[in-house]
């Protein structure tokens, strides 16, 4: 329940971006600066940024440590809720975001008594299949 929470959280402020594997392949640290400077990704400007990816990506990873504050790089494996309510956005790969919503995502809702009205997650799930 926390997980999916947390995922509703980041939708209903539209800071959950999903992204296709192929983003941020290239090795260069300051492609990535330039891209959270200019989307206002950065710690100062927005409260920095977790990207989730459903493997290990060694040149993310890379240009993260160099940025230090403004980028954590996690793989759906190691992501906690702390982390997904920690940083400013969610930056998750299509992939990372079944995975999560497989695992953590929305039930039937009538076994709680209290179903949502509005279910960001639902939303986005339908929206996930359109891509």
């Amino acid at each position: 329940m926390a997980y999916r929470t947390a995922l509703s959280y980041r939708f209903g402020l539209s800071q959950l971006i999903m992204v296709t594997p192929m983003f941020l392949e290239l090795p260069k640290t300051k492609l990535l600066k330039v891209l959270l400077r200019e989307l206002k990704w950065g710690k100062n400007a927005g409260g920095g940024t977790l990207f989730i990816n459903i493997n290990e990506r060694a040149n993310l990873v890379k240009a993260a440590r160099v940025l230090g504050a403004d980028v954590t790089v996690k793989t759906v494996r190691e992501v906690r809720v702390r982390d997904l309510l920690l940083m400013g956005r969610v930056v998750i790969e299509k992939g990372a975001l079944e995975r999560l919503l497989q695992k953590y995502g929305v039930k039937d809702g009538s076994s709680r008594g209290n179903a949502l009205r509005r279910d960001p997650i639902r939303e986005y799930e339908r929206l996930a299949k359109l891509l």
